[in-house]
């Protein structure tokens, strides 16, 4: 079993891979999107891992990934 960055990291390669294939996004009115295609896909599966038991959980888990490197 990988460790949570390494499943991340390779599902991220193997998305950003398939995306580059697909056509670009149709462009909509509003703010930009800070999130890339490629970058979004692979947390939402992450998010759907059976370790969360709620959003709270995941997006806790997340951001101390992101504050505390």
């Amino acid at each position: 079993m990988l460790d949570p960055e390494s499943f991340l990291t390779e599902l991220y390669v193997k998305v950003d891979d398939f995306d580059k294939i697909l056509p670009p996004p149709a462009a909509t009115p509003g703010q930009q999107p800070s999130l890339s295609r490629s970058e979004l896909a692979p947390l939402a599966l992450f998010a759907q891992w059976g370790q969360f038991l709620s959003e709270r959980a995941f997006y806790r888990q997340t951001e101390a990934r992101t504050i505390c490197p």
